[in-house]
């Protein structure tokens, strides 16, 4: 797949990426991002928001 992509001119993104045996696999392999445990921990989710109390009037980005 990275093969593929690197022949299409579309850059890469490899999730999951937890240990440093696979890092450098990625790495050897062309990958051009990576993501995952191995450098970061997932964060807190995000706050829910309750959209009731935003009013009755829908937003317009119309003629701004």
């Amino acid at each position: 797949m990275l093969a593929v992509c690197r022949d299409m001119n579309i850059l890469t993104v490899c999730e999951g990426v937890a240990t440093l045996p696979e890092r450098h696999a990625l790495v050897q392999l062309g990958a051009d991002l990576m993501q995952g445990d191995l450098f970061a921990k997932p964060g807190p989710a995000f706050p829910s928001v309750d959209f009731t109390t935003m009013g009755s009037k829908p937003l317009s980005f119309a003629n701004q």
